[in-house]
């Protein structure tokens, strides 16, 4: 028997060590001869895969918690928003009627005072030591001021929201 396996080049037992070393199987010499033990590494990498699926689906609820977080955390932060923006606006609209208000007001205490010519209801009135802005310098500047505003809101809703998702990330 011994004479048998010097026939047989030492590359192929090294080849069989190598399939045998990577399909974790091992021979098994028992009264019917030589086989291999796979069935109980069948079990085994049936219990791997399940413990696999298993960490997986956890993960996945993680996953999935994390994000109802966040998405509640962005719509919050969104309605915070909204309501800052829509304050702005409101704001922007009070200026706005109170530069007619004080623009009608001027033109009419001139068009009363002093003579009706349009030159002089233009002019500035003379001693003034405040500058005036005409009308539509002013609701250009009140524009501005807002849009400047309402993008420094949305920065920062954006700033909010990032900060939250780098929270609930760690």
């Amino acid at each position: 028997m011994t004479a048998l396996f010097a026939l047989i080049p030492r590359w192929v037992y090294a080849a069989l060590i190598a399939m045998l070393a990577a399909t974790s199987c091992k021979f098994k010499l028992d009264k019917d001869g030589l086989t291999l033990e796979v069935e109980k590494h069948k079990v085994a990498a049936a219990q791997l895969e399940a413990s696999q699926q298993s960490a997986l689906a956890q993960a996945t609820a993680k996953a999935r918690d994390t994000e109802q977080a966040l998405v509640a955390k962005v719509e919050t932060i969104q309605e915070e928003s909204n309501a800052q923006i829509t304050a702005l606006a409101a704001q922007r609209d009070d200026l706005r009627q109170r530069l007619r208000a004080a623009a009608t007001a001027t033109v009419t205490a001139r068009s009363l005072s002093g003579p009706a010519s349009v030159a002089a209801i233009a002019e500035a009135p003379a001693g003034s030591d405040r500058p005036e802005l005409s009308g539509s310098a002013g609701f250009d500047l009140v524009s501005e001021a807002y849009r400047a505003d309402q993008i420094r809101l949305q920065l920062a809703t954006c700033e909010r929201q990032y900060e939250a998702a780098r929270e609930a990330l760690k």
